[in-house]
């Protein structure tokens, strides 16, 4: 399953990673799963 990512098609499991390398990026608290 693909989706966009800032206008580009990303797998799944790229999207993930960079919504987290983001996250970390911008020291930006989430809940915890």
């Amino acid at each position: 399953m693909e989706f966009a990512y800032k206008g580009k098609p990303i797998s799944c499991k790229r999207l993930g990673h960079k919504l987290w390398a983001d996250l970390k990026r911008r020291k930006i608290d989430i809940y915890e799963v």
